[in-house]
């Protein structure tokens, strides 16, 4: 992760928020920037735009970053920003499209308000997928996968900014082949502070983990393994130890630190309580092999393995 900030007066701004696709005028973006050294554009967020937090949406992004970082969860790159001009900080989050790729247009699908559980919101994605011209079952099935990781990764880093505009497949047109996206848009994580932001239904980052433990256990156990065998207390510690977090205020740096590590314990309970009481058997990742993963594993080969491990997880299950 890139540390140091870069001066705005060194990017070159090519289109302004309203010329960016998406109703995007009343949002933290201010535009698209060509960002020196790098072969694709960033989109350049202000601080101070987000309920509860203070004014430290560019670290929050950051720190989300980072730790998807540590875990090899695929995310968009953030780059800290520092406008000299209006002697403001500020991120940059760099497009993860790539050549010939666009998000798919899901505005003509009248997404639901109604999420009462966590089945309601993946079966609403898994129903606009379906209806996708030419999409295939794989890209179903793997879509019901990563909106799952997505719902498991939010609850971790209490980002409750969760929505499918914020999820959406990406197509590419030369190929036309669909996939995931990279995690991106996360300046309201840790906001737990913060009783007025909550997921969905009053809904906080617990009941989220509950919810996907119940229904989903076997999609989640993979992930959340390699979470807690990871991020543990003295990882996050490691983390928020860099220097480049001495600007959160010191009460809002140390309650997120206390509660990524409330959540981490959470999971690992249930993920003991399932493994120990159900009938899924426990499967070992030794820290060679993380560390293995994290170093040389391609991002696609990495996803197909947790979703082989869930496909064997949930046949154990039905055992």
């Amino acid at each position: 992760m890139i540390e140091e900030r870069i001066d705005l007066s060194k990017c070159s701004m090519i289109r302004a928020d309203d010329e960016i696709p998406g109703n995007l005028e009343s949002t933290s973006l201010i535009g698209e920037y060509i960002i020196p050294g790098l072969k694709r554009t960033g989109f350049l967020k202000q601080n101070g735009c987000m309920m509860g937090a203070s004014n430290d949406e560019d670290l929050r992004e950051h720190l989300a970053a980072n730790i998807l970082e540590n875990i090899g969860f695929p995310h968009a790159d953030i780059i800290l920003i520092y406008d000299s001009e209006n002697e403001e900080n500020a991120c940059m989050s760099v497009n993860i499209l790539q050549d010939n790729e666009n998000f798919v247009d899901i505005s003509r699908f009248k997404e639901s308000q109604s999420y009462v559980t966590i089945q309601d919101l993946v079966n609403n994605d898994l129903k606009i997928t379906s209806m996708l011209p030419n999409i295939q079952q794989q890209d179903i099935e793997e879509r019901k996968d990563f909106i799952i990781q997505y719902l498991y990764i939010s609850a971790i880093l209490s980002n409750t900014d969760v929505k499918l505009e914020n999820c959406k497949m990406i197509f590419n047109e030369k190929t036309k082949e669909y996939r995931n996206p990279e995690y991106y848009d996360s300046g309201v994580a840790f906001l737990t502070e913060n009783d007025e932001r909550t997921f969905f239904y009053g809904k906080n980052a617990e009941d989220i983990i509950n919810e996907l433990y119940t229904y989903y256990p076997a999609e989640i156990l993979p992930i959340a393994r390699i979470v807690e065998k990871i991020l543990t207390d003295k990882k996050i510690d490691s983390i928020l130890q860099s220097r480049v977090y001495n600007s959160f205020i010191p009460e809002i740096k140390a309650r997120i630190k206390n509660e990524l590590k409330s959540r981490i314990a959470l999971s690992k309970k249930y993920s003991d309580d399932l493994i120990k009481y159900g009938k899924i058997k426990p499967y070992q990742i030794s820290s060679e092999e993380l560390a293995d993963v994290e170093k040389n594993t391609d991002i696609g080969l990495r996803d197909r393995v947790y979703n082989f491990i869930g496909s064997l997880l949930s046949r154990s299950k039905e055992r």
